[in-house]
């Protein structure tokens, strides 16, 4: 006799050794209940003799086990490093282009750089000469007015040739790569990488 209080802990007791207790092939565990008889104070159980044999309990967890595989390999994401941007073209350039066809564009873009830079340099050496000369000149006049008109003058051709100059310089520079990114998408067929670009210059001027 059982008492119906303790019923619930009696069962989950037996189960958890049934599960528990280290079995062979051959034996068996009760499983299930025949009948249950309950009065004002106790509860009688029965059991059956139905019983489950310990292989049926290996074939559910391996079961399980190939459950949780498959879920695993199904759910498992790619360790595949994600391509940053210009990575996918970078990696056409260094593989399958036609380098000594690239190579001149390089060359090209290069040196209409290098010039653009040299004239601009030899421009603003001359610039600075020339506002130089006229400053002197200005501040050497002994009349007022014409020293303010000198000095005004002198200025006003300097921020005329200053702006010039940078806005030659950046359509040089501008021109140069957009001939080569052109030429190399036309002809070469390889679309540029994003980290070979125009670089920025912030305001693009040089305060003088």
């Amino acid at each position: 006799m059982v008492k119906k209080s303790t019923l619930p802990v009696v069962l989950g007791m037996l189960f958890a050794l049934a599960i528990a207790m280290p079995v062979s092939a051959d034996t068996t565990v009760v499983t299930d209940v025949a009948t249950v008889t309950t009065d004002a104070e106790t509860t009688s159980v029965t059991t059956n003799q139905a019983t489950v044999r310990t292989e049926s309990f290996e074939k559910i967890l391996e079961r399980m086990r190939v459950k949780i595989a498959a879920r695993n390999a199904t759910g498992t994401k790619s360790t595949t490093t994600p391509e940053t941007k210009g990575t996918r073209a970078l990696g056409t350039a260094l593989k399958t282009v036609d380098a000594s066809c690239i190579v001149k564009l390089v060359d090209a873009r290069e040196v209409s750089i290098q010039n653009a830079w040299a004239t601009f340099n030899t421009s603003m050496s001359n610039a600075l000469k020339a506002r130089h000369t006229a400053l002197v000149a200005a501040w050497g006049k002994t009349d007022l007015t014409a020293r303010v008109e000198g000095i005004k003058t002198a200025m006003k051709t300097w921020q005329a040739t200053h702006k010039a100059m940078f806005t030659k310089l950046k359509t040089d520079k501008k021109d140069a790569w957009t001939t080569f990114k052109t030429k190399a998408r036309n002809e070469c067929k390889v679309t540029v990488p994003a980290e070979e670009k125009l670089s920025t210059d912030g305001l693009g001027t040089v305060a003088l």
